[in-house]
């Protein structure tokens, strides 16, 4: 704690050196925690040492924060100035608890292809098919109905893979706006003609 302790110092020296009289002193805040005239030092956005971590770091790394550990320094958020994001030290953080045999065995089950049975890097999405498997399913999935078929099914709707009994509901649809159109076109509308001035 105390090799923590000192390399924060340096750091503050190292940046009060780097900004000179024109920037100011670098600034400090009361600790969350501890007694009252302890103080934690807030650097600006990108400026806080390679020692101290974010939460989102240590959760990477399966350490969390101890109960009652407080912020080692603050860094000032980029887009919002007066947001402070507070940096602990990872090395007064404990570890997290390992994963059960359960847990590991279902984190497993959502890498593997429900239907090549072969295993991806990343968690499959709910229908736990790996991308190619995926592709080769919407090529035999009816575009209108979403029935899955055995065979690919062909595109007979606008480049879409239909089944015949859409192709056929569809086609017949289609002829029918045909011949209401061509009849709404034959007949002259007084009301809607605008040839007339």
């Amino acid at each position: 704690m105390y090799a923590i302790a000192a390399e924060l110092l340096r750091h503050v020296a190292v940046l009060g050196d780097r900004a000179g009289d024109a920037a100011g002193p670098l600034r400090f805040v009361p600790a969350p925690s501890g007694p009252p005239s302890a103080r934690v030092p807030v650097y600006e956005a990108g400026q806080a040492p390679g020692i101290l971590w974010t939460v989102v770091q240590m959760t990477a790394a399966w350490l969390h924060l101890r109960r009652g550990q407080a912020p080692a320094a603050f860094e000032r958020s980029r887009g919002d100035r007066h947001r402070l994001i507070p940096w602990y030290a990872p090395g007064a953080a404990e570890a997290m608890r390992g994963q059960t045999a359960r847990a590991l065995l279902e984190m497993a089950r959502w890498r593997v292809c429900g239907r090549c049975r072969s295993a991806s890097t990343t968690l499959l999405p709910d229908d736990r098919l790996c991308e190619p498997c995926r592709d080769e399913q919407r090529g035999r999935t009816c575009w209108r109905c979403r029935t899955i078929w055995q065979m690919p099914l062909e595109p007979r709707w606008e480049k879409e893979p239909v089944c015949l009994a859409c192709a056929d509901q569809l086609h017949t649809a289609y002829r029918a706006a045909l011949t209401l159109a061509a009849a709404y076109q034959a007949t002259p509308s007084p009301e809607l003609d605008w040839s007339r001035g």
